[in-house]
């Protein structure tokens, strides 16, 4: 299975309209094969075949940051809900203070009425409920 993922692992990896995942993580999640055991195949996988030796070694990456991952969230087990670095809890990140768009470049964005929140601050919210949407970012489509 590891040559067959390996072989176009590398380019597919991170499309996702595309099945080229090493499929791994729910047999290393429930413990049914071990990060070691992946590695050392992947590592004779790489020398053996050189057609799978990009994808193997790009595996074999992913799996090292996946475990760094897991360290990680076991000596900071709060990783989660606090910031590793401590410089960063005063950081504003609630809101943001500059808006590329404007409200009628957003799909969705609504006039502020009379007696309603200042202007920027509409404009703020519309692009929240747009960002909410998915409605912010570049539109592209796949070639068929």
């Amino acid at each position: 299975m590891l040559e067959e993922v390996s072989t176009d692992y590398q380019l597919g990896q991170d499309r996702p309209g595309t099945n080229g995942t090493s499929r791994l993580s729910p047999a290393l999640r429930w413990g049914h094969v071990s990060p070691v055991q992946i590695w050392e195949a992947l590592g004779r996988l790489a020398a053996e075949n050189q057609g799978a030796a990009d994808g193997a070694r790009a595996i074999m990456r992913q799996l090292a940051w996946r475990n760094f991952c897991w360290n990680l969230r076991h000596h900071h087990p709060d990783m989660g809900t606090v910031n590793l670095r401590p410089e960063f809890n005063n950081f504003d990140c609630a809101r943001p203070t500059v808006l590329l768009p404007t409200p009628n470049s957003i799909a969705g964005a609504a006039k502020p009425q009379p007696g309603s929140a200042a202007p920027e601050q509409a404009e703020v919210d519309a692009f929240n409920r747009a960002w909410c949407r998915g409605e912010t970012g570049f539109r592209w489509s796949m070639p068929a």
